[in-house]
């Protein structure tokens, strides 16, 4: 498949287009300018597209077969413009307005399960309306919607030891009445995720499926 991506310089896309390469597929990543060079590494296997998602007017994505959308802001800078409504929910519209637009049906939304603790409420609140406005659209859309994601490595940003409270998580989905609501909010590796992306985006079965919790792993 050809799959364009936003945010594939973020933390999760790092991890899923190295991923979507090992299964064949070819990659295409909208890049702010200037930022191409995070992903130096594999510059070579990928197409970069310089845009930006507030501004989608100039894209052409007529070829791609499938849309993967990952941006988003934990935190805003309002004096720079950068706010949860701009890129939490209005980059996702913009991104299915051009996918709708340009024909390419098979698209794929991360989202989150809930507001982060010591995140303001619009957070949570504008992904929500990203997905409202996606499950209105005639895409033939997946949602991921994961709790904390953490990296495989002990140290930096949300590093492995996270993975040592999976086990308390587990343990709670024994429990009948509960189990279900713990486990939505159960950690994710980003290579899980990463992964769990994979297989979404070239199976039908995940169509119009929104993935909480226990159903991403």
């Amino acid at each position: 498949m050809k799959i364009f991506i936003t945010g594939g310089t973020g933390y999760v896309g790092q991890v899923l287009i190295p991923t979507l390469l090992r299964k064949g597929h070819e990659v295409l990543c909208l890049v702010r300018k200037g930022s191409k060079d995070k992903l130096k590494s594999l510059l070579d296997q990928i197409t970069i597209i310089e845009g930006d998602v507030l501004e989608s007017s100039s894209l052409d994505i007529k070829d791609c077969d499938a849309m993967i959308h990952l941006v988003a802001v934990i935190k805003e800078f309002p004096e720079k413009n950068i706010t949860f409504e701009r890129y939490n929910y209005q980059s996702a519209k913009n991104m299915i307005d051009l996918a709708e637009r340009d024909g390419v049906h098979r698209f794929l939304l991360m989202s989150a399960v809930g507001n982060p603790p010591g995140i303001p409420k619009g957070y949570y609140h504008y992904k929500l309306m990203a997905e409202d406005y996606l499950k209105s659209s005639p895409l033939h859309w997946t949602i991921l919607k994961p709790s904390l994601i953490y990296d495989q490595n002990w140290s930096g940003k949300n590093a492995g030891w996270v993975s040592l409270f999976n086990w308390s998580f587990e343990l709670g989905g024994l429990m009948p009445a509960i189990g279900d609501r713990i486990r939505q909010f159960q950690p994710i590796s980003r290579t899980m995720i990463a992964d769990t992306i994979g297989k979404a985006i070239e199976n039908k079965e995940y169509i119009g499926k929104t993935l909480i919790g226990k159903d991403l792993f």
